[in-house]
């Protein structure tokens, strides 16, 4: 027969984790810590979208709104976010300046720049700053015999109308747009709803 050692008075028992247990206040507080930094991994990847990066944290698609705008609040998630992106600028070195300046670089791109006068293409190496941000890629195919080739240059550039919806957003013309913005049809009906007599039950 054996003894068991019984705990003294006014001693408190320790808190265990089993298996299919609940954890512990120090194991709970290692959870949250660990949902934090998931949540920040997913919410600079993702394009700051919170309620998605929740999701990702682990919490469920019908908390994950609440949740994400709740750590977007917390202090410390507000500072490592802040720390984070500025590590991000410093590694890649983008400003709001290089941005606008890719921008404007496609919007006036020429392709007569990318030749001379006599119509054959620039080497890449002597093309202007400009001209070379926007030029995405170029390709040289020879085609026919070596007795009459055929050589042909291809090139592609940045697209302007893509360019240009980035710019128009970037100066808030889509808003002051949508303001002045009226529909013909959705007047009509308004004018209708307005002209009919009120049923009243």
């Amino acid at each position: 027969m054996t003894n068991e050692a019984k705990p003294k008075k006014g001693a408190r028992a320790k808190k265990t984790v089993a298996s299919g247990g609940r954890a512990t206040q120090g194991t709970a507080k290692e959870a949250a810590e660990m949902r934090r930094k998931i949540f920040i991994n997913a919410y600079l990847a993702n394009g700051h979208n919170a309620t998605q990066a929740a999701i990702e944290a682990g919490f469920s698609k019908s908390t994950a709104h609440v949740k994400g705008s709740q750590l977007m609040a917390e202090p410390e998630v507000k500072r490592a976010l802040e720390v984070r992106m500025a590590e991000l600028v410093k590694r890649y070195e983008l400003t709001t300046d290089m941005v606008v300046r890719s921008l404007v670089q496609a919007l006036r791109f020429d392709p007569r720049n990318l030749c001379d006068q006599d119509g054959k293409p620039i080497p890449v190496t002597k093309l202007d700053d400009d001209t070379a941000a926007a030029l995405m890629s170029m390709e040289t195919v020879q085609k026919g015999g070596d007795e009459a080739p055929v050589i042909i240059h291809k090139f592609r550039w940045e697209s302007k109308a893509a360019a240009r919806e980035q710019a128009m957003k970037h100066l808030g013309m889509f808003e002051k747009d949508n303001k002045q913005r009226t529909d013909p049809f959705a007047d009509f009906l308004a004018s209708m709803r307005s002209s009919l007599p009120v049923v009243r039950e």
